[in-house]
């Protein structure tokens, strides 16, 4: 199993839109094969920060969301609400 750590800072007044397509991300993701959980959090010290926590099952099945309708829909707004590029970290047990 691996997790996975997306930090998304979001740009200044697109803080709904970001949370409404962001959740709408999460939802569909959590069908996707391989996916064991896709939450999204809100960072209590700075509110334009979201961050996604996902678990898959394995590191092929997550590649394999990479190219899912739902992943391609939100990159093509993802420039309008994302100030950068995501921080992501890539977690396996140990």
């Amino acid at each position: 199993m691996i997790t996975i750590i997306a930090r998304f800072k979001i740009k200044e007044g697109k803080i709904k839109l970001a949370k409404e397509k962001l959740s709408e991300l999460a939802n569909a993701s959590k069908f996707d094969k391989g996916c064991v959980s896709y939450q999204l959090f809100e960072d209590v010290g700075d509110k334009k920060v979201l961050v996604f926590i996902e678990s898959w099952n394995t590191i092929e099945e997550q590649t394999a969301h990479m190219d899912t309708p739902h992943i391609k829909i939100f990159n093509d707004i993802a420039s309008d609400i994302i100030l950068d590029e995501p921080t992501v970290t890539i977690l396996k047990p140990i």
